[in-house]
């Protein structure tokens, strides 16, 4: 099976309400964890 990431970097500009889970910190964290583990050359 094929999975696909699509990214850009304006997709951390998108705020959201205080402690809501969608932020900008969660997704900036899963793409250094995906970078380190090279699963972004895949």
């Amino acid at each position: 099976m094929t999975t696909a990431l699509i990214y850009d970097p304006i997709f951390l500009e998108h705020l959201t309400p205080p402690k809501h889970p969608e932020r900008p910190q969660r997704l900036e964290m899963a793409m250094k964890v995906l970078e380190a583990l090279d699963w972004l050359k895949r």
